[in-house]
């Protein structure tokens, strides 16, 4: 009964430690780049819980809000809240490399510096499909 969980846990207790691990770690930061029309960040799990930005939840199989209207320069960041993995296909002239496949927690965040209409979707669900409306 004294016995760590790590050590009597088998795979729950690595899952727990490396949850442990990964919670930890998401303190990191970083920097802005070089204001270019837009940028994108990879995807991670471990910023999914210091993720700044103007938030588009996919859950459900949606992406929530579908239309998102926001100033220049804002950051969307999307979060998979699914159990099944996402991804976001940018379909503007931007050229945003499509995100890794998100699975649940990841998230993907791409800055918007020009006004305009920017319309997406989910690769992986081509029915999913999102609009960001920079004023």
């Amino acid at each position: 009964m004294g016995r760590s969980i790590l050590r009597s846990g088998g795979r729950w207790g690595l899952a727990v430690g490396l949850g442990v691990v990964l919670l930890f770690s998401a303190c990191g930061g970083g920097g802005d780049g070089d204001g270019a029309e837009a940028k994108d960040t990879e995807a991670n799990s471990a910023e999914a819980e210091g993720a700044k930005g103007t938030p588009v939840a996919i859950t459900n199989f949606l992406f929530e809000p579908q239309v998102l209207e926001v100033p220049a320069g804002t950051k969307v960041t999307w979060t998979n809240n699914d159990d099944a993995p996402h991804d976001v296909q940018d379909l503007s002239d931007l050229n945003v490399p499509l995100s890794k496949e998100l699975n649940k927690g990841d998230t993907f965040s791409i800055t918007y510096e020009k006004p305009g209409q920017y319309e997406y979707l989910c690769q992986l669900h081509t029915y999913m499909t999102g609009t960001i409306k920079v004023m």
